[in-house]
């Protein structure tokens, strides 16, 4: 395992000021305002990559060689005093150092809700919403130190490849059977005292005092700066009934009944290109995972031999400077709604084409006008956007791409003659769709 003190502390705000400033100088100057006195302190908190921060909807906290959740006999009592407010999910919470994936797991598949990394504020809800927050049952909620959603490209599910890297590193997970089983391998492998490397992340918990000034004048600042910021991480969320009320005018405009399961694909990534929801991008740094030493590892210890090690992780789409593109795939479906396909007989090609082919209605519906409905920017986004379809055997479809042309679409996949190569044959890619900034 890798050491190295990850114990809970309780911090000043003259300790911490520094590195809030760095990250949120608007934040860091009210609380300057502020002043605040002794009682007024933070809990920060680190956690190794791949540590189930909140696990089936319950924060955990580092104490000692443990984590523990507030209802833990062993549990500090000013630490349970200070950060139960939040019906045992994660308190309030500001990010110190790399990103974390909030998402709801489901016996099919894992949706990124959120990827909050320095500088994010987050956990607000029961505090500025109160009795009106609405949460998905307390144990669909998982938190990760990193991303959980990350995954490599190329097939690392080979038995004889798993098992040299199994006995390098003396780990006993099971050679993943799909994408979202490799993070498992991942967090064995990181946590094994010869991967070598330190990666944590770093948070501020802020105890329930910070919130019990609401009519103290001086504290105006304070309470404004989080109801913004709750109001501009929920636009999305409050604003839904709009969003279906404008595919149900489109679908009258246009006289089709879509199936469930398209619909909502299709509604996904609309979502993805507002920045509602994150879609995935090739992996270039190392603030969601350990991923340069991770690749190392995959490269020289399992063997991958005629292609990179190319992770993708989960990446929120800015279309007003976005500078590279996002993805959503058909085989790592991670729509928050999801219908019941219409036909067992469909296949990943034949779901491509259709969702392409409701895309393009939606899109013409839209840029067309007249549905006597507006959401804010919505036309700039598609106006400014373009869509591609990507299919290992696109066959007659002819808006859909072969995978081996990605390359021409995503500078990142490019080699120089004679490396290796991106995996065009991958799961991931075969069924994918590239959402990127029109040139």
């Amino acid at each position: 395992m890798n050491h190295f003190n990850h114990e809970i502390t309780k911090v000043s705000w003259a300790e911490v000021r520094d590195s809030v400033l760095a990250l949120n100088p608007s934040l860091a100057t009210i609380i300057d305002e502020l002043s605040p006195s002794k009682e007024l302190y933070f809990y920060r908190a680190r956690y190794p990559f791949g540590s189930e921060i909140v696990k089936k909807g319950i924060v955990r906290f580092p104490v000692g060689d443990k984590y523990l959740s507030l209802a833990d006999k062993d549990i500090p009592k000013e630490i349970q005093q200070d950060l139960s407010y939040n019906s045992g999910s994660n308190p309030a919470t500001f990010v110190l150092n790399k990103r974390s994936e909030l998402f709801i797991e489901l016996p099919d598949r894992i949706i990124p809700i959120g990827i909050p990394g320095p500088g994010s504020f987050f956990g607000l809800s029961h505090i500025l919403d109160g009795e009106n927050s609405c949460y998905p049952e307390i144990g669909l909620w998982g938190l990760t130190a990193g991303g959980r959603s990350i995954s490599l490209l190329p097939k690392v599910s080979e038995a004889i490849a798993h098992n040299r890297l199994c006995t390098k590193f003396g780990i006993h997970t099971d050679k993943p059977k799909d994408l979202t089983d490799q993070w498992h391998v991942f967090r064995e492998l990181y946590n094994h005292a010869d991967f070598g490397e330190e990666w944590s992340f770093d948070v501020l918990y802020w105890p329930k005092q910070w919130f019990e000034f609401n009519d103290d004048p001086a504290w105006l600042p304070f309470n404004y700066f989080l109801k913004n910021l709750f109001l501009a991480n929920t636009s999305y969320s409050r604003n839904e009934y709009i969003w279906n009320l404008l595919y149900s005018r489109i679908h009258q405009a246009r006289n089709i009944k879509p199936a469930a399961y398209i619909a909502d694909i299709v509604k996904h990534l609309f979502a993805i290109c507002t920045g509602a929801f994150p879609g995935f991008t090739v992996a270039e740094d190392d603030d969601l995972a350990p991923i340069s030493k991770l690749k190392a590892v995959y490269e020289e210890f399992y063997g991958l031999k005629n292609y990179k090690a190319i992770f993708m992780q989960p990446e929120y789409f800015n279309y007003r400077r976005a500078d590279k593109p996002i993805y959503f795939s058909l085989q790592h479906n991670t729509a928050v709604n999801l219908g019941m396909k219409s036909t067992n007989k469909a296949t990943v090609l034949t779901n491509l084409y259709e969702t392409q082919s409701l895309l393009e209605k939606y899109m013409e519906e839209l840029l067309k006008g007249g549905l006597q409905l507006s959401i804010s920017t919505l036309n700039e986004i598609i106006r400014g956007i373009q869509f591609n379809f990507f299919h290992s055997q696109p066959g007659h479809y002819r808006h859909i791409h072969a995978t081996t042309e990605l390359e021409k679409f995503d500078d990142r996949l490019k080699s120089p003659e004679g490396q290796l190569i991106y995996p065009a044959t991958a799961t991931f890619l075969n069924g994918c769709i590239q959402i990127s900034k029109k040139a």
